[in-house]
């Protein structure tokens, strides 16, 4: 059976594809999942997201629970406010 994957290296989007790709493996701990209808990309605690070509581009679907690490200094809180350039600050009286 044709995996998902190996369609989009047969995709005008393949470039990238490749490229989004990259970036996630090279997160540590980041592992892909060939599956038949969809690529996806995990850790050890669970499923981040998943990745195929379309027509248009690409399509990144991240799953359910998916908590990624704020890296880039916007941190959103537990009450949904958000806070440019204060990650880990305490939002509770807001």
């Amino acid at each position: 059976m044709t995996t998902q994957f190996e369609k989009d290296m047969q995709s005008p989007n393949k470039d990238l594809f490749l490229k989004v790709r990259a970036l996630l493996l090279a997160m540590d701990g980041v592992e892909e999942t060939q599956k038949p209808r969809i690529t996806t990309f995990s850790n050890n605690k669970g499923g981040i997201c998943h990745l195929r070509t379309m027509p248009h581009g690409i399509d990144i679907g991240f799953l359910k629970g998916a908590r990624p690490r704020e890296r880039r200094g916007l941190h959103a809180c537990k009450d949904g406010c958000r806070n440019l350039g204060q990650a880990g600050r305490d939002c509770s009286g807001l």
